[in-house]
């Protein structure tokens, strides 16, 4: 349908005819009033974070594409103001628009209602084109009516029966009936130029805020069509305090920010970032990467004892970035695929040397992922990842894909459930040549090399599993890339049982990268001999990194039978 005989009265200008439909979006949309933060009225100017949400919108508006974004943001970052005036503009450009606001709560619908009000009032609309009726908006257009309709979660149900064009939530992770998001996705057409936008500040990852964090993560990880955008804090340019922390004094977690975005970051927003904590957040500075994060991952606090360090964690996210490459193998050949598993972020190098660890599952809908890790054994940089809802069959075809490819890469397997059928498929049926040598228990005799191959995660193993990780991460000497990896990393924590775990969602990627860096320790990395003068025989070294093979392998296991005889000798004579 052609645009309404109003939205082109608003838009005619001697150049409107050149004009492309994003500009004539941005033009109206800076000709609607807002109310500030000092309640004075006047013409919305895009912010700092209103252009990042603004260059992500503006490419499909002139494509005629559907919007489909999700926006995890921080406090007052004048997101709801934005994506508002966006649907305003939509529902005026044509005739028979329905579009909906959504807020978390009565009292910030009251809000949303009255800027549309005087959105609608700061434009020159004819009175007869312009009807206020209690939560609702119209606009009667020559073609039909278009309307806004504003309300909140609560009052909103489960959204069943209606039909729309434009849906924006705002504050998701804190709606009361978060299952309406999926009544409402129903309710949207799968096609035309319709917008579709969640945009909150986190809630935690599990009880009301889990539907928002759920919907980041499909985003994220490409499992569903939504656009992640995130707003940091730190590009509010209000959010800086005179006088300002000198660097010199900054934390290692202030300075890691700053690594992150240095064009930002200054001494007057470090100043208000610890005054914020403080006057803000109650002192906690779990809550105020809650309400200000500075990285995706941090806006959602983790239950338990985190098992990684996470300023370390932060400076990850500086490696973090889109693969080079996203496809599949067919008959052990990489085609490229935009939806297929398998993720690469550096090809294949010559002389390298790589391991890939692999944690496997079932391949059942609505159960774990599989996952494969491949590590640059002497960059230590995460360069390809497979992970996806796949059976052992096409794990082990996929896994021993990757690992021709990247020079035999050495393939260490995780043993437990659908694990030692990946393996075998990997021996028997595609006849892998470079498996990761198991050798049991490490407090365990054994005087020469055993023929199993794998990994098996007991209670004993999983802390060498979980030290290899921290040996690496926490130290900052790993190169990570993938924006899955991290999350789960930052919600690897110790449960009520002492274990280490995912607090929330899954933990495949963080087994596949802690097996493929463990496989690494015991198989590429020299061993450290230290003398010690503690011990009785000056000659048997301390191992720092197990890494014994061969000859002294045998003559220390010798060694501790002829000590055991001994003993056992001296009890019996008694």
């Amino acid at each position: 349908m052609a645009p309404s005989d109003a939205c082109a009265r608003l838009s005619t200008s001697s150049t409107a005819g050149a004009e492309t439909r994003s500009q004539r979006y941005r033009r109206l949309i800076e000709r609607l009033l807002i109310r500030d933060e000092l309640q004075d009225v006047r013409p919305l100017r895009l912010s700092a974070s209103q252009e990042l949400m603004w260059a992500a919108v503006a490419p499909l508006l002139d494509e005629g594409r559907p919007i489909d974004v999700i926006v995890l943001k921080g406090r007052q970052v004048y997101s709801t103001t934005f994506w508002q005036a966006l649907s305003f503009v939509r529902t005026l450009e044509r005739a028979g628009t329905l579009s909906l606001i959504v807020a978390h709560e009565r009292l910030t619908a009251n809000e949303i209602l009255a800027k549309a009000r005087l959105f609608a009032q700061s434009l020159p609309l004819p009175s007869s084109l312009l009807r206020l009726v209690r939560d609702t908006v119209s606009f009667e257009l020559p073609d039909g009516t278009s309307s806004i309709r504003v309300t909140s979660a609560r009052r909103l149900g489960k959204g069943r029966g209606l039909t729309l064009t434009v849906m924006h939530g705002s504050e998701v992770a804190y709606w009361e009936n978060p299952e309406s998001l999926l009544a409402l996705r129903q309710a949207m057409p799968p096609h035309g130029e319709t917008i579709w936008v969640l945009e909150s500040t986190a809630n935690g990852v599990a009880g009301v805020g889990q539907p928002f964090y759920d919907e980041w993560r499909a985003a994220v990880d490409g499992r569903s069509q939504a656009l992640p955008i995130f707003i940091p804090w730190y590009v509010m340019p209000k959010y800086q305090r005179t006088p300002g922390v000198p660097e010199s004094e900054w934390t290692d977690e202030e300075r890691a920010v700053a690594e992150l975005a240095p064009e930002h970051m200054t001494p007057e927003r470090v100043a208000w970032w610890r005054w914020a904590v403080e006057n803000r957040c109650h002192g906690s500075r779990e809550l105020f990467n809650q309400e200000y994060p500075a990285t995706p991952e941090r806006a959602f606090i983790a239950s338990g004892l985190p098992a990684f360090d996470e300023t370390a964690l932060l400076k990850l996210r500086a490696g973090v970035r889109p693969p080079s490459l996203t496809g599949d193998f067919a008959h052990g050949r990489f085609v490229r695929d935009a939806r297929g598993p398998v993720l690469v972020w550096r090809e294949p190098e010559d002389g390298h040397r790589y391991v890939i660890g692999v944690d496997t599952a079932e391949g059942l809908r609505g159960g774990d992922y599989s996952c494969a890790q491949v590590i640059d054994v002497d960059r230590l940089e995460q360069v390809a990842m497979c992970h996806g809802l796949l059976g052992p069959w096409e794990t082990a075809e996929r896994v021993a894909a990757l690992g021709r490819w990247y020079n035999r890469a050495l393939v260490i397997v995780e043993l437990q459930g659908a694990g030692i059928s990946v393996q075998d498929y990997l021996i028997r049926v595609h006849e892998y040549p470079h498996l990761h040598p198991w050798r049991g228990r490490q407090d365990s005799i054994r005087p020469s090399q055993p023929r199993l191959y794998g990994w098996v995660t007991t209670v004993a193993t999983r802390p060498l599993l979980l030290e290899a990780g921290r040996r690496v991460i926490n130290e900052g000497l790993l190169m990570l890339h993938d924006a899955g990896t991290l999350e789960e990393l930052s919600h690897f924590s110790r449960v009520d049982s002492g274990k280490y775990e995912a607090t929330v969602g899954h933990d495949d990627r963080v087994m596949a990268l802690l097996l493929a860096l463990r496989s690494r320790e015991e198989n590429f990395t020299a061993a450290a001999v230290l003398q010690s003068p503690q011990l009785e025989e000056p000659w048997m070294p301390v191992r720092v990194i197990e890494a014994w093979t061969g000859e002294r392998r045998i003559a220390r296991h010798q060694e501790l039978i002829r000590r055991a005889r001994r003993a056992a000798r001296g009890w019996l004579d008694l």
